[in-house]
């Protein structure tokens, strides 16, 4: 987070960093409505990465449809949730339903995207295996080096 801080600062962005436990974080950013000028956050960092799960299927429909139990920034747009729903119910336009979807919620930013902390890793050149799986965990077992 400091380096982000670093960085913010850099482009003339001011980020104030809070060092709470996550119980705070979360009785702080759940009970604000969109765009409500009650709430005195603006990036409520966890420190950990989404994981799409169990479905693992990234529609959106757990963390920014209206009114998700994952959406705890409780971002809304009628819009969004049009194109969500259509990601989960559309049989022969899946993909197409699911492009447009990605395309319209990026420039909505209704999350701040930050790696998990096992992308961060480097590695040995010759170490091959060494990837973080979906979960952003490590499997050493897989593990070996090439020549």
């Amino acid at each position: 987070m400091l380096d982000l801080q670093s960085v913010a600062r850099q482009v003339g962005i001011q980020i104030t960093l809070r060092e709470v436990t996550t119980a705070t974080i979360d009785a702080q950013i759940e009970p604000c409505a969109p765009r409500s000028s009650a709430c005195s956050w603006q990036l409520g960092q966890y420190g950990v990465a989404w994981v799409f799960a169990p479905d693992h299927y990234p529609t959106g429909e757990e963390i920014f449809q209206s009114g998700a139990l994952g959406n705890v920034g409780s971002y809304s747009s009628p819009a969004i949730d049009r194109l969500i729903e259509a990601t989960t119910t559309s049989a022969r336009g899946a993909r197409r339903a699911l492009d447009a979807y990605a395309n319209a919620v990026r420039v909505q930013l209704p999350d701040f995207w930050q790696p998990s902390p096992g992308t961060l890793m480097t590695f040995q050149s010759n170490l091959a295996g060494a990837t973080p799986n979906a979960y952003g965990y490590l499997s050493p077992e897989e593990w070996y080096f090439t020549r």
